[in-house]
């Protein structure tokens, strides 16, 4: 589900970054002379989007509109009893 709500808030961030210098904050009328909004704008502005997601990860674009990899490394191990996944590390593309 993180990845989904990522995926929400970077077009978020480039409707915003697309829209707000030609519009203003309210939009108003200007926001039909906007549409349609061409793919290829669209991932230009992508490209320039940078936040820090809900889970506490950055998230930025390369120049393929491909986001960076973050994994986070699990293996699994006994635990007093019983068997589980324990994080044991992460990877981050940069």
């Amino acid at each position: 589900m993180p990845f989904v709500i990522d995926a929400v808030y970077a077009f978020a961030h480039a409707l915003d970054d697309i829209i707000r210098p030609k519009c203003g904050v309210n939009g108003g009328s200007c926001l039909q002379s906007l549409l349609p909004i061409a793919g290829p704008q669209m991932l230009k502005y992508i490209h320039n989007v940078s936040f820090r997601g809900p889970q506490g990860t950055d998230i930025r674009f390369n120049d393929d509109g491909d986001a960076l990899g973050y994994y986070n490394i699990y293996q699994y191990q006994k635990n007093d009893t019983k068997y589980d996944y324990i994080q044991i590390g992460t990877w981050r593309e940069r």
